[in-house]
Order: C-alpha cells, then structure tokens, then sequence
C-alpha cells in the first residue's frame, strides 16, 4: 500500500467485527514495531498482546468503561520502560520510544486492512495491576485493533498548526 494512502486513511475506529484477527498478521504488526527509532537505540518499549476475551473484558475497568476495548480481538499495550536509561532525559525518550511504537501499531494494523484505536484515556495503576507490570514500565497507550464496522470519514483537518521560520 502506498504510504500517504496509510497516514490519510487511517481512523479511530471503536466498532469491531467478532471475527478472530489472524496470527501472522499480529506477527507483521509486531515486526513493524522492531523498526521504530529509539534514542541511542535502546528500544525502551514493551508490548503486551491481549487476546483472550477474559482479560479483555478486565480492560474495560482499566479504560474508564470504553466497552470497545473488550469487542477489539486483539488489544495491544505500549509501556515506556523508563529505567532503561536511568537519566531523567531517558525517562522521556522512553516515553517516545513507546509511543512510536504504539503509532507504528496503527499504521500498519490499517496496512493490513485492519482498524485501530489509540486509547490514551485509562488508569494507569488499573492497567499496571491488570498485567502485573513491574514498576519500571509505565503504560502509554492501549491500542485496539480488529476487522472494522464501520469507515469514518475524515475529521476536519487543521492548517494552522506549523510555522516556517527563517
């Protein structure tokens, strides 16, 4: 697929098919995600891959009642491991790692001919205690990912957002 045909179709998409996402095309998604930058290529991401429909459903608690994250097949989630610098400034570039990655997720799920969602809207010690996380990750996003219901139209699109300086 052409790559501007990626970054302009993709949506927020809450609505799933109750149909199983295939294996290999989660193995592509986590493949992608090997490629996004780091700094000094730590790689300071983990990601957990939520199938089962159990602890799906446990989600929804952690995602403030967002019920879709229970109908995704498959949910993905990004945490920042931010000891893995161990400099304050590593702490950030953990949190940017793992939201490259959490992105990469989304644009390759759509790739696939999938729909996603970022959920950023969560409590963090919820979803730490849900996965039995270690203290040193620290939860970024949440993405949904499955076969769509529905094909929102674009949303209205700023042009007021960079400035070009000399």
């Amino acid at each position: 697929m052409e790559f501007n045909r990626v970054i302009e179709g993709r949506r927020s998409i809450r609505s799933f098919e109750p149909v199983d996402v295939e294996d290999e095309k989660v193995k592509e998604i986590l493949e992608a995600i090997s490629y996004v930058p780091s700094a000094h290529n730590l790689q300071d991401y983990e990601v957990f891959v939520i199938k089962g429909q159990a602890k799906r459903k446990s989600l929804v608690f952690a995602a403030l009642g967002q019920d879709f994250v229970e109908q995704a097949p498959v949910v993905f989630v990004v945490c920042a491991d931010t000891e893995k610098e161990g400099t304050k400034k590593g702490y950030l570039y953990s949190i940017e790692s793992a939201s490259m990655a959490a992105y990469m997720i989304c644009l390759k799920a759509y790739e696939l001919g999938l729909g996603s969602c970022w959920i950023g809207a969560f409590n963090e010690d919820d979803l730490k205690d849900i996965l039995q996380l270690p203290a040193k990750l620290m939860p970024v996003a949440m993405i949904t990912v499955g076969y769509t219901k529905e094909n929102p139209a674009m949303p209205k699109r700023r042009d007021d957002y960079y400035h070009l300086i000399d």
